[in-house]
């Protein structure tokens, strides 16, 4: 009966191999995972024979043993362990472990940049080519983040603008089994600008942009700053006014507020008042000042006071001929708008 079963093993296991063979799957280190497909033959004892797919636990059962894990070991660790178990138990055990089916050879795709699915692979895909198995991206290529995540857990940044350009770049690295590959869109939702710009109209701010980045995007004013009235108009019906004065010279202060999903930036003229400035300034002349300036504001304009000029009794013509005296020196000293005393067009400013 020994040399029956000898020969029927031996049948059994060519055939398994030949089938392996054609899967590519007879590396003597392969390691066995789940949803791979193995048969374990145990010479003369039929009754011992297990076959099927490696469950998500990663464990099959073996006829007397039970619970065998098989993921994670070759196969030749596998039959080491189940000859192990079975000494004691039969007389010389001899055991085969073949693999009949590799498993999927999967990577997932994830992330809102992209078309979430799983991909199966082959050897030797890249990142592009598992992109376009995906169904490509969902936003353009500069306005992902992605990164891979290996199935050991490393992660790996991947400029997709560059492979996709240059899908022979590096950076275009090779996926194993159970990659993991996260695709964001940086876009935010969409911002619209209107106005003295030199491009209107609808942009993708990426995550971060405020409106100083806004602006560059739409080439640009077309109006000095000093005469413009800049205002974002949010989805809540918030408006948020713009000192863009004060954007374009600080950046980083709190005025240049940040852009959320669509906001509309509108950058329209102002309202000039035309201001004279005479007396005791630098610079005394006609003044085409902003809306809301005050009287102190006007003097600065004009270069400020002569040397040793105190501003604490400065006359201030109305056009509708009326007149006041203001002392707005603690307003200029401390440059403080709120301090100040606002104009109306066509006033004249003397400083005595």
């Amino acid at each position: 009966m020994r040399g029956f079963y000898g020969y029927v093993t031996l049948a059994v296991t060519a055939l398994v191999l030949l089938f392996a063979r054609s899967a590519g799957a007879l590396e003597p280190d392969y390691v066995l995972g789940p949803d791979d497909s193995i048969s374990v033959v145990v010479l003369r004892h039929p009754e011992l024979q297990a076959s099927g797919v490696i469950p998500p636990d990663g464990k099959i059962v073996v006829p007397i043993l039970g619970e065998v894990l098989a993921a994670g070991k070759t196969r030749a660790q596998l039959t080491k362990e189940i000859v192990a178990g079975l000494h004691g138990r039969i007389e010389d055990p001899e055991v085969s472990v073949s693999l009949v089916g590799l498993r999927a050879k999967r990577v997932y795709v994830v992330g809102t940049g992209a078309n979430q699915t799983i991909v199966s692979i082959r050897a030797g895909w890249r990142v592009t080519q598992v992109i376009a198995a995906a169904g490509g991206l969902t936003a353009r290529p500069e306005l992902t983040r992605a990164t891979l995540v290996k199935a050991d857990g490393r992660v790996t940044p991947v400029d997709l603008e560059t492979i996709l350009l240059t899908p022979q770049d590096p950076g275009n690295v090779l996926l194993d089994p159970e990659d993991t590959l996260t695709v964001d869109s940086l876009v935010r939702g969409l911002a619209y600008v209107v106005g003295h710009v030199a491009s209107p109209g609808v942009h993708n701010p990426r995550e971060g942009w405020r409106v100083i980045e806004l602006l560059a995007a739409s080439g640009g004013l077309t109006i000095a700053p000093q005469y413009a009235a800049a205002r974002l108009l949010r989805q809540n019906g918030q408006v948020v006014n713009l000192d863009l004065m004060k954007i374009l010279a600080a950046p980083d202060s709190a005025e240049n507020v940040a852009i959320e999903p669509g906001d509309v930036l509108s950058v329209l003229p102002a309202v000039v008042i035309g201001t004279y400035v005479v007396g005791r300034v630098v610079k005394p002349g006609f003044y085409q000042l902003g809306p809301g300036v005050g009287i102190a504001q006007a003097i600065r304009a004009a270069g400020g006071p002569q040397a040793g000029v105190e501003l604490t009794k400065v006359q201030v013509y109305h056009a509708d001929g009326t007149q006041e005296t203001a002392d707005v020196q603690r307003a200029y000293v401390e440059d403080n708008p709120s301090l100040d005393k606002p104009l109306r067009g066509g006033d004249a400013v003397l400083v005595p």
